[in-house]
């Protein structure tokens, strides 16, 4: 006799990709979740990184071989955990509701530019310093999005 035993639900029929974020907002850890994202994508294609101390100007560290050479690369990361048509991202150092607020990043804090959309998973890079950045979630999903943004950056910091 074979006994019949009912299929468990693991997924719900319906998923909305926003609505698989906790709408407990905790910046510490979307900010150390993307963090981690952006590593694993990097190690994914062969780069070594490292997590940087609490407190500098910049999260990850890369090694890099350029024409022959290690070169160690400074990244700094922003992430936001929903996703949107537009995505905007503001680099900024410090806490806006502390007593020194938030303040830009100097010109050779780091030396790329991450941003995360951890709500699909992507990573993109951009080379330098900036104040802001907004992408499309198009460019996010692009196949490989990740790695040409990584390899066009570092084309660009080394010209």
């Amino acid at each position: 006799m074979i006994k019949l035993t009912k299929q468990l639900l693991l997924f719900s029929d319906y998923q909305n990709d926003n609505e698989i974020i906790s709408n407990n907002k905790n910046d510490v850890r979307t900010g150390d979740a993307g963090q981690k994202i952006a590593e694993g994508i990097l190690q994914k294609h062969g780069i070594n990184t490292c997590r940087a101390a609490e407190g500098l100007t910049y999260d990850t560290i890369a090694e890099v071989n350029i024409y022959g050479k290690t070169k160690f690369i400074r990244i700094q990361t922003k992430t936001k955990s929903k996703s949107s048509k537009s995505m905007s991202y503001t680099f900024t150092k410090g806490y806006h509701r502390s007593y020194t607020g938030a303040k830009p990043y100097d010109a050779d804090d780091y030396d790329i530019s991450c941003c995360v959309n951890l709500a699909d998973v992507k990573v993109l890079f951009s080379p330098g310093v900036v104040k802001s950045l907004t992408w499309s979630r198009s460019v996010f999903l692009r196949n490989n999005a990740d790695i040409e943004s990584w390899e066009n950056s570092i084309k660009q910091i080394n010209k």
